[in-house]
């Protein structure tokens, strides 16, 4: 941990114990993680979300297909960010 002198190492600190936290309850690793939530599935949620964006910006008039398709990778985006939530907040719980 770092000396608090401001209010990002006072989050920077919080998230530390988040994910220690986390990787006591469920028996994996702190670095798989933060491999886990910031190297795959946060870029992955982004992914999802910008594809899914762009398929309805690209063309007005979008078949349904295409709107369906935009549609399950906004559901599938949506997921992840929700994946993501659940594991901080066990992490933050179990920090407790």
């Amino acid at each position: 941990m770092i000396e608090v002198t401001n209010i990002w190492d006072e989050l920077c600190n919080m998230c530390i114990l988040i994910l220690e936290g986390l990787s006591h309850v469920t028996g994996l690793s702190y670095g798989f993680l933060n491999i886990m939530l910031f190297v795959i599935l946060g870029p992955s949620a982004t992914l999802l979300f910008m594809t899914s964006a762009l398929t309805l910006l690209v063309n007005a008039e979008i078949r349904k297909s295409q709107r369906i398709f935009a549609t399950i990778l906004f559901a599938m985006g949506l997921l992840v960010v929700l994946m993501i939530a659940l594991l901080v907040i066990r992490g933050f719980l179990a920090s407790w």
